[in-house]
């Protein structure tokens, strides 16, 4: 992903990040900005999901006043907001399909036409579009346009969810407890055999932010220097998939050490001729 970053940070294109909810799909947006040539200019984002779909056109084309009852003054909008920098939608998969059509004749144009005025006026801005929705399946069932999808997908960063790459749960563990800890102003706490097997079992629904969060909320609520799994609000899975030794205890000693060893063996084994390519 980082390397996508890189190379998409100057492209001159829109782009689409796909993920599901919690896997820093705003995140991303906000390093794209940073990369980019655009980073002096401004970085707006906006939960399209969020937004009453009788406001959504106000909100992201702006209004001048007079435009409807209660628009006292002119609005700029988020494509105004954010000109000369980078515009973030989350959530596009969300908006209505009017609300669409008027998105892809921006998209198109790099013109916003205001709420109650006929006048165009130009933007320059780089739209990051982002969602958790299969854009497909809602092409197909005609709750999404066609023609928007391929104008937003200039490039495309999808982020995999966490239960695919459990490998990257306690350095992210490991990076949460220490920002959390310096902010609290505490000693940073050692993770426990149990936490570990729970973090590793878990399946992380909430992906990186429930991740985050349970971090968060353990340290805020514990005072010792070691975190159990139930500080995590986590149960562990006593699994063989879980405790490497779970398949040797009830052996006896001797014999399960042997197995034990060989087992580690042939794995190191398979590894080094994985690495070298069979030689």
């Amino acid at each position: 992903v980082r390397s996508l970053l890189v190379r998409a940070a100057n492209a001159p294109v829109d782009l689409l990040v796909r993920g599901e909810t919690g896997t820093g799909k705003e995140l991303v947006a906000r390093e794209l900005h940073r990369l980019s040539n655009r980073a002096g200019g401004p970085f707006v984002a906006v939960n399209t999901a969020a937004l009453p779909e009788s406001l959504l056109e106000s909100e992201l084309f702006g209004h001048v006043k007079g435009a409807f009852t209660g628009a006292d003054r002119d609005r700029e909008g988020v494509f105004r907001r954010a000109h000369h920098g980078t515009l973030f939608l989350d959530e596009i998969g969300d908006l209505p399909l009017t609300a669409q059509a008027k998105l892809l004749r921006t998209l198109q144009e790099r013109q916003v036409i205001p709420v109650g005025t006929e006048q165009p006026m130009d933007v320059d801005v780089r739209v990051i579009s982002a969602t958790h929705q299969p854009l497909e399946e809602q092409i197909t069932e005609g709750r999404f346009r066609r023609d928007l999808y391929y104008r937003q997908r200039g490039f495309e960063i999808v982020l995999p969810p966490l239960r695919t790459r459990k490998d990257d749960v306690l350095m992210l563990a490991h990076s949460f407890l220490e920002r959390e800890a310096e902010q609290q102003s505490r000693p940073i706490p050692e993770l426990a055999r149990d936490a570990v097997a729970a973090m590793i079992s878990h399946d992380w629904p909430g992906n990186v932010r429930e991740l985050e969060q349970a971090i968060v909320a353990a340290i805020a609520i514990c005072d010792q220097p070691i975190l159990h799994a139930a500080d995590l609000g986590l149960v562990v899975r006593q699994t063989a998939d879980t405790d490497p030794f779970a398949a040797y205890l009830d052996k006896p000693f001797a014999d399960a050490k042997a197995q034990l060893i060989e087992a580690f063996e042939r794995a190191m084994l398979s590894a080094a001729l994985h690495r070298a390519n069979g030689n």
